[in-house]
């Protein structure tokens, strides 16, 4: 997802011939337990984007992506850990204020690629500490099944409950040719001062076609209590049927208000037997 600083590069082709990793990864994860319930998914956005799905068609849209030259819509699994406008000053200004969606587990039409992390930090090479340099995206990338996300819970959490909280399964042994297994764990258990925040262990999702919001797609909306003045979102909410949670604002960088927004999310999960 993006909101990393990400500059696209060109590199030197290596002379080397690249022996193809048969998408380890996914095979690694394809054997862990499936955890169950699946989560929902989340989508956060802000206010200025809100306004448009509420007074436009009523779906989100994909978006183009600098980097990979191409659109596409990006979720999460189970958290809300996306920060929009991340690198906007204090301000009051509504319109920044974000907005999450929380999503059926099974709303998604079709999935078209799905990482164990964020995409955009891989790309910015803010997990370089932690992978080998030939390694690529595609390296870890997982089966675009709606089942795969549950696997890497299991996998490398144990439980929706410690995924959520970010808490990897304490002690674990990899084949040594589980390369790409290895460098995961080792991105997600790291402690201290990084580079990099909790999106290096949040299974990012994303599909190339719209997502029609409604009854059957929409779970809850994490909105500022401000926006429930208006009878449009009023409208829209109860059609949709969301749980409303909202959060308070002030004059502060949109992005503190994330913190409010997992809070509602955590909220949310633990009351509908989540985690």
């Amino acid at each position: 997802m993006r909101g990393y600083s990400v500059t696209a590069t060109r590199t030197k082709r290596s002379t080397t011939p690249r022996v193809r990793a048969t998408h380890k990864l996914t095979e690694y994860v394809r054997k862990a337990p499936e955890v169950t319930p699946h989560l929902p998914l989340v989508h956060t956005t802000d206010t200025w984007a809100f306004r448009a799905v509420i007074l436009g068609p009523g779906t989100l849209e994909p978006q183009p992506d600098l980097v990979l030259d191409d659109i596409r819509l990006y979720l999460y699994y189970g958290r809300p850990a996306y920060r929009p406008n991340s690198g906007s000053p204090p301000t009051s200004v509504p319109g920044y204020a974000p907005v999450c969606f929380v999503l059926a587990p099974d709303c998604l039409p079709s999935i078209e690629r799905i990482y164990p992390f964020d995409s955009g930090a891989f790309s910015g090479k803010f997990y370089a500490p932690h992978v080998h340099d030939r390694m690529t995206l595609d390296d870890f990338a997982l089966d675009p099944q709606p089942g795969m996300a549950a696997r890497v819970v299991g996998a490398f959490f144990g439980t929706n409950e410690a995924y959520f909280y970010g808490t990897a399964i304490r002690t674990k042994t990899f084949d040594p040719l589980e390369l790409e297994a290895q460098c995961y764990y080792n991105l997600i258990v790291e402690q201290g001062t990084t580079s990099y925040d909790d999106r290096r262990g949040t299974i990012e999702i994303t599909i190339k076609v719209p997502l029609t919001l409604s009854s059957s797609t929409v779970r809850a909306v994490v909105l500022p209590k401000t926006l429930l003045d208006s009878p449009e979102v009023q409208t829209t909410l109860k059609a949709w049927g969301a749980e409303i949670l909202s959060y308070t604002t002030s004059h502060a960088k949109p992005t503190e208000f994330i913190s409010q927004i997992r809070a509602k999310t955590e909220e949310y999960l633990k009351q509908n037997g989540y985690i």
